[in-house]
Order: structure tokens, then C-alpha cells, then sequence
């Protein structure tokens, strides 16, 4: 069997990679198929054969011997124990020892990873998400299908998940860089974009890797839950939220993070002006 599998962070634009994906045809069907095993995770109780039999779910039906599969950062701890019988010392070790064993389990594996820059937007969506509980949104649905937040209670939201995805997008940076050619990456601002060149970068690496894209291209059923002028303001009012809220438990989390608050590069809060800039060093894994 051959696998197609993506890794990525948690509002980085890897649904719709998936979703993508899918559409090409030859590759699979890439879902998170590992959730029924990881919640709650059970080392004591799973193995090997757990991990091939969730991700079977991912085969399509009319190409039996290609499956797919999404593997969030967040997930790879419990899943590399299930392969390896051992626990990882971080999520690093956890993503390359899954990636490691996948490329032994399987005939051919196509490895992607997305990412999505700046950090802050991701941290947005998260704590919009979570506020909310409406993570993905089709064309279909209502413009106002979103219920508003108060600005106070989401930029503390926000400021509770900038340490989570600083930390994963640091880990599948590193894990990035140690695969080489043998992962494709992808932005997701280039996904959303250019979508024609971002599919057939897709495909020619897919069948670099072993396995025979389609071709296809299915229509885009997912559309941002944020778009690009609300996302501005939130983040500028967030940064302004920032520089005169007191130094409270959130922000010494993140100076306990080896993080610093965010700045911008002019003094102005004006969206265009507002950089994603580490005040203090460290490493924020």
C-alpha cells in the first residue's frame, strides 16, 4: 500500500491541503483517521497494526491500494509510541520516527507539510475556533454564520495559543528541514492564492514520491472563517490590547516560553505594520 501523508499545525490551512489533495484523485483520502486511536491515547492497548487499520480508513474507493492521512504535530507523540513501543523525547523525535516508520511500512510515501506565516494569524483562527467551536466554514454557508466574540475575551484567547503554536510550528520547522527533497512544503497563503501552480507542484512531487495523481481538480469547498480585513483588525487591536494590558499569568507564560510580545517594527498599530518578532530569545520548544 501507499500512503500520502501530511503534516501539519493545528489552523494552518491543512483541511483544506487535504481537501486539495483529495480532489487531484490517486492520493488517497486524507483525514485525521487517527483520532479514534488518540482519544484517549492508550499506548497499553495499541500497536502497529491499530495505526495501518485507522489508516486504511483514508482509502478511496475506487483506488484500493492508496491510503491518506493528516498527522497534526499534537499528534505525533502518541501515535510514534503506538509504532515504536518507546516515547518520544519531544515532538521532533515523534514526527521523524512516525515519518521513519511509515517509509518502512509502506511501498511509497508522498510527504507534505503546510505552513502558514505570519504565526499570529494562526493563533487568531485558533482562538476564534475555540471561542466558537465552528472550525471550518463551506462557500454554502451563511456569511454570518460565525457569532461574534468579544474582543477582550479573544485576545486572551489568543494569548493563550501563541505558546502552542509558536512550539509546533518551531518542531515541524525542524522536522522540515531534516526531510530534505523528500517533503514537498506549502504555504498557505500560496495555497489559497495560486491554487493552479500550488496543484501541480502537488501532483509532480506526488509522483516523485511513488505515487500517480490524477490530475483532478474538484471544487474549493472551504472558504476562510477570517478574512483578510477582519484579520487586520484583529490583529491590530490585539497588539494595541497587548501593549497596555499589565503583565499578568499569560504574559509570563510566554516569557516562561522563551517568548516575547508582539511588536511592531514602526510604533504604529496599523496592520501592515505588525511583524511576528521574538522580544526574547530561547527556544520556544
Amino acid at each position: 500500500m501507499k500512503l500520502t501523508l501530511i503534516l501539519g499545525t493545528q489552523r494552518s490551512g491543512s483541511t483544506l491541503l487535504c481537501r486539495e489533495v483529495e480532489g487531484l484523485g490517486g492520493l488517497g483520502v486524507p483525514e485525521e483517521h487517527l483520532l479514534p486511536i488518540l482519544r484517549p491515547p492508550r499506548p497499553d492497548l495499541y500497536g502497529p497494526g491499530d495505526v495501518i487499520s485507522a489508516l486504511e480508513e483514508g482509502i478511496a474507493p475506487d483506488l484500493p491500494g492508496v491510503t491518506g492521512v493528516k498527522l497534526m504535530v499534537s499528534y505525533a507523540g502518541p501515535i510514534h509510541h503506538y509504532v515504536t513501543g518507546r516515547e518520544a523525547v519531544d515532538d521532533v523525535e515523534a514526527l521523524l520516527g512516525v515519518i521513519g516508520w511509515a517509509q518502512e511500512a509502506f511501498e511509497a510515501v508522498a510527504l507534505f507539510a503546510i505552513r502558514r506565516q505570519p504565526l499570529i494569524d494562526q493563533a487568531i483562527s485558533r482562538a476564534r475556533a475555540q471561542l466558537t467551536d465552528i472550525w471550518h466554514r463551506n462557500f454554502a454557508d451563511a456569511v454570518d454564520a460565525v457569532p461574534a466574540v468579544a474582543p477582550a475575551l479573544l485576545y486572551e484567547e489568543i494569548l493563550r495559543e501563541l505558546p502552542l503554536v509558536l512550539a509546533e510550528s518551531a518542531a515541524l520547522d525542524e522536522v522540515i528541514s531534516a526531510c530534505g527533497e523528500s517533503v514537498l512544503t506549502l504555504d498557505y497563503d500560496h495555497l489559497v492564492e495560486d491554487r493552479a501552480q500550488v496543484l501541480a507542484a502537488i501532483g509532480a512531487h506526488a509522483q516523485a514520491s511513488g505515487l500517480l495523481p490524477l490530475g483532478r481538480q474538484a471544487d474549493r469547498p472551504l472558504r476562510k472563517i477570517i478574512p483578510p480585513a477582519e484579520g487586520a483588525q484583529i490583529r491590530a487591536g490585539f497588539e494595541a490590547w497587548l501593549s497596555a494590558a499589565p503583565m499578568g499569568a499569560d504574559a509570563a507564560l510566554l516569557e516562561e516560553a522563551g517568548l516575547g510580545v508582539w511588536e511592531s517594527t514602526s510604533g504604529s498599530t496599523g496592520p501592515g505594520d505588525i511583524e511576528d518578532r521574538k522580544v526574547s530569545a530561547g527556544s520556544p520548544r
